[in-house]
């Protein structure tokens, strides 16, 4: 392999070959895509493990799940969706180049294609689709506005907050 060819598949933060922090201690396959686990990191069961194995080959269309939707009072006192976020976990501590924000962009945009699913939800929910990285330990955000694609704004856990709170319901 040349040296210019290896170079584009090290990752420029942790070295590896072939990998990002993307994959980081996940299992992938030739696609590089993860293959799901009954042992997560934190050693919890994934209870939902066995059906999405069982449900992903069964050739029925798309299927996908959401990670998180933030919901809002609105002006009647009832519960309406503010956002819709998709969670990656930033293993490390080594500080994070926009290369790396970028293939967890690349990631959802052309890899797992999940931003069109991701969009396409948070616009029937009649909400803003964001993706959120978040440090391992809880001490830096990222964020980026999936459904305007523009962002990657950063900050600490109080910044995350504040943004948290800024959300408002859009019923």
């Amino acid at each position: 392999m040349s040296t210019k060819k290896a170079e584009r598949k090290q990752c420029p933060t942790c070295g590896h070959i072939n990998r990002d922090w993307s994959c980081e201690g996940k299992v992938t396959d030739e696609a590089g895509r993860k293959i799901d686990s009954l042992d997560l990191p934190d050693k919890k069961e994934d209870r939902g493990a066995a059906y999405a194995a069982f449900r992903r080959p069964l050739g029925l269309g798309v299927v996908m799940d959401f990670d998180q939707v933030e919901y809002r009072r609105d002006a009647n006192g009832d519960l309406v969706p503010a956002a819709l976020l998709e969670l990656t976990r930033v293993d490390g501590n080594i500080p994070v180049p926009k290369t790396y924000l970028a293939a967890i962009l690349a990631r959802y945009q052309k890899r797992d294609r999940q931003s069109q699913l991701v969009c396409e939800g948070a616009r029937r929910l009649g909400t803003t689709a964001w993706i959120v990285a978040f440090r391992h330990d809880l001490t830096e955000f990222w964020i980026y506005n999936l459904s305007d694609e523009r962002g990657w704004w950063s900050g600490d856990q109080k910044w995350y907050v504040e943004f948290l709170e800024g959300l408002k319901a859009y019923a």
